[in-house]
């Protein structure tokens, strides 16, 4: 990662940038995160995850992204098989859409993307071991497309934000929380200050208020704290970025509704509407927030929790995890693998098992003693051989008068492979 690999400059972001102010960090990097072709072929596989109806995809497609047009029907506009670059791919959406000024909004790329991913979890390390882990969660965003500003306009968020251009050029423009307030009603109150709101301001805003303006090119980066005011700015030449947005905190009700979305909770109809059955209706609905309630006071709630908590931090917050690598690799007692001791595989005992939270994944294996011991020898770090750790661990086993053979083992030290906690060598 260059100089943003470095102890010298972790140190000095967190102590003068970090929740301060905005910054452009000059040739940080010797290449950027993905060349153009991966970066198309990042739109492409996306585009296909989409179409297969993938819930982990979010794509917005602007038609005329000066005016926000956003397009609902927009699928006939994203690559297709046989394009191989943004060249041609822009030259066939200029005919059909009769305009060279378009956007595209990419979201939790960190799932789709492992080079995505391991670039952002390099920077989170790097960052969190120095403030500690957030509360809340990290994604990879893109914005791609020859616009001429952000689509929706100047806006803020609770994130802070890191952009890195992979195509192009890339200018912010942002102006502090107390400029713009006044002019939206919004107070200097914490709730004001953490909304997501979007102005009805385009890409300049009334009265004399100044940007800060940010420049980056491909090998810099550029940071902005919430609440700035920002929006994204060009003359109409392409660009495409990598953003990562980082939420420091998360509201309870926003792991409320996680945990308690995922409960089952039935409310069959009960027939014509009318008063009758809207009494009906309420007295399902406040039977299901009372079962609801009494989950919430419940021990097993305590341990969803918990257990929620130590899959984000395996994690290091990335919220949807990256994705698992397909076809899952099968180790034989020859193979050779490697760890990497700053990205440790969390475990919690669970009665008799034990869960292995791997990169925002849960294992459950057994018995718990000798492979938690298992685990540990992961969490040093180095390189392995895959046989060497099934002999330790059947001598742990026999040590707590089990009997056990290698293939549980390796199916194991499989897994942690399929999960990205270690690679073959």
């Amino acid at each position: 990662m260059s100089t943003l690999g470095s102890e010298a400059f972790w140190s000095h972001f967190v102590k003068h940038h970090w929740g301060r102010k905005p910054a452009v960090f000059k040739n940080v990097l010797d290449r950027p995160v993905l060349s153009p072709a991966e970066m198309f072929e990042l739109v492409r596989l996306n585009a296909d995850h989409l179409r297969a109806g993938s819930r982990k995809v979010m794509l917005r497609f602007y038609g005329d992204a000066y005016n926000a047009q956003v397009l609902e029907d927009f699928e006939r506009y994203l690559p297709v098989a046989g394009e191989r670059g943004f060249d041609g791919y822009r030259r066939r959406l200029k005919r059909q859409l009769g305009t060279d000024e378009w956007g595209m909004a990419l979201n939790n790329l960190q799932a789709t993307s492992p080079k995505v991913w391991s670039f952002g979890r390099e920077l989170a390390h790097s960052l969190f071991s120095r403030i500690g882990l957030p509360g809340g969660r990290i994604s990879a965003e893109s914005f791609v497309g020859p616009y001429r500003s952000t689509p929706f306009g100047v806006h803020k968020d609770k994130f802070h934000v890191f952009t890195l251009p992979v195509v192009g050029e890339k200018t912010t423009l942002l102006w502090p929380y107390a400029q713009l307030a006044p002019q939206l009603g919004l107070s200097e109150r914490e709730d004001d200050r953490q909304r997501i709101v979007m102005t009805p301001f385009r890409a300049r805003v009334p009265g004399t208020a100044t940007p800060i303006v940010l420049r980056a090119r491909v090998g810099d980066m550029t940071y902005w704290p919430p609440p700035y005011w920002h929006v994204g700015q060009g003359q109409g030449d392409f660009s495409a970025t990598i953003i990562f947005a980082i939420s420091e905190t998360s509201t309870p009700n926003e792991w409320l509704t996680k945990i308690i979305g995922e409960l089952p909770t039935r409310m069959a109809p009960v027939g014509p509407s009318g008063r009758r059955s809207a009494a009906r209706h309420a007295r399902k609905a406040i039977g299901a927030i009372a079962a609801h309630g009494r989950h919430l006071q419940s021990e097993r709630f305590a341990q969803t929790l918990r257990a929620e908590m130590e899959r984000r931090a395996s994690a290091l917050s990335f919220d949807p995890p990256v994705e698992p690598i397909v076809p899952a690799p099968q180790l034989t007692v020859r193979s050779m693998i490697e760890s990497d001791r700053r990205f440790p595989i969390l475990t919690r005992e669970n009665g008799e098992s034990l869960d292995c939270f791997i990169n925002g994944y849960v294992l459950n294996v057994a018995p718990p003693k000798a492979m938690r011991r298992l685990v540990k020898r992961l969490n040093r770090g180095g390189l392995f051989c895959a046989g060497e750790l099934c002999e330790l661990t059947r001598g742990w086993l026999a040590d707590e008068g089990c009997e056990g053979d290698s293939e549980p083992i390796l199916a194991f030290l499989s897994s942690c492979a399929t999960y990205r906690a270690v690679r073959e060598k």
